[in-house]
Formats: structure tokens, sequence, C-alpha cells
């Protein structure tokens, strides 16, 4: 785990669910496609 905006981006996805792609917007949407 770093302090990537990415890495922080999709920890906050898994832990809010879909509201956090929502709120994390790209970085959500990356980290989805990458997992």
């Amino acid at each position: 785990m770093t302090n990537d905006p990415l890495e922080v981006g999709w920890m906050n996805n898994r832990w809010v669910g879909l509201k956090g792609a929502d709120r994390s917007g790209k970085a959500g949407a990356v980290s989805t496609a990458t997992k």
C-alpha cells in the first residue's frame, strides 16, 4: 500500500463500495477495471 492517489482511491472505493467509486470518479473506475 502506497500513498499514491490511485491506491488511496481504489481503497476508498473498496471500503465505500459503489458510492466510493462515484466519489473517487476516475480513480474508482480505473481500480474497478484493474481489480
